[in-house]
């Protein structure tokens, strides 16, 4: 978001830009999603930069870099389902992980921790 601002391009634009669709720009720029390699290559095409160039503006502010997301994706995916639903239920505020969980049960997100560093 950074490089596409120091251009004066709004989201629109880079959406354009790069042949992607609005929403999709919309959602990796907010994190929610990650985008497909073609679309992240697209996008640092219509940029004139790297897709690593790209993150590292990010990773400055405290966004985590992809490497990160991808070891807690993999983390995650590997928790059972009923445990997946406990780790999004933290995430969305429902459950306390500090209060809510015994220590013997936190014991199971020590992976997720650990890939997230």
């Amino acid at each position: 978001m950074a490089r596409r601002k120091a251009l004066k391009w709004n989201a629109h634009k880079l959406a354009e830009m790069a042949g992607i669709p609005y929403p999709t720009l919309r959602d990796i720029e907010a994190g929610i999603n990650y985008g497909r390699e073609e679309t992240k290559d697209a996008i640092a095409k219509a940029l004139g930069a790297s897709v690593s160039d790209l993150y590292k503006d990010d990773s400055a502010k405290g966004i985590p870099d992809l490497t990160a997301a991808a070891a807690f994706l993999s983390s995650f995916q590997s928790l059972s389902p009923d445990l997946q639903k406990i780790v999004l239920a933290i995430v969305h505020g429902d459950i306390d992980y500090a209060s809510d969980l015994t220590p013997e049960f936190a014991k199971k997100f020590e992976p997720l921790l650990e890939a997230l560093g």
